[in-house]
């Protein structure tokens, strides 16, 4: 058909509508291109499998890359999840430490009241005995 110029393709457009009109599979471009005797359907035929060459080789590469950032993004997040656990732990044991120093300072001033007074009580008690 392509040879004998029934069809005329002039670009890969054209090219792919005639496959698909005849039912043939774009997986035969390349029997085709070698058995035709039309150059400037060897020509189209070529082009259309160097595009589709190339297209696949960049899907492929764009696949790997994104799912290497993927894989790099998961790790980050998780690293990030991680850091902020030991945040809020080292926060909530500052808290903890802090009001437990707190009681001890209540306990000491307590303890510096009492002994005051008690000194006061002896020193009056002494004064009296005087």
């Amino acid at each position: 058909m392509l040879d004998e110029l029934q069809i005329l393709p002039i670009d890969h457009e054209s090219l792919t509508a005639a496959f698909h009109e005849y039912g043939i599979n774009m997986r035969y471009l390349s029997y085709v291109m070698v058995t035709s005797q039309a150059r400037h359907v060897k020509d189209i035929c070529l082009n259309e499998i160097l595009a589709r060459t190339c297209k696949n080789i960049m899907n492929s590469s764009l696949s790997s890359l994104i799912l290497d950032n993927k894989r790099d993004y998961d790790r980050n997040v998780i690293l990030l999840q991680q850091r902020e656990r030991q945040i809020r732990e080292r926060e909530k044991s500052q808290s903890d430490n802090t009001s437990k120093m707190s009681k001890r300072r209540e306990v000491n001033g307590q303890n510096i009241l009492f002994d005051l007074i008690e000194l006061r009580t002896e020193r009056d008690e002494a004064a009296q005995q005087i």
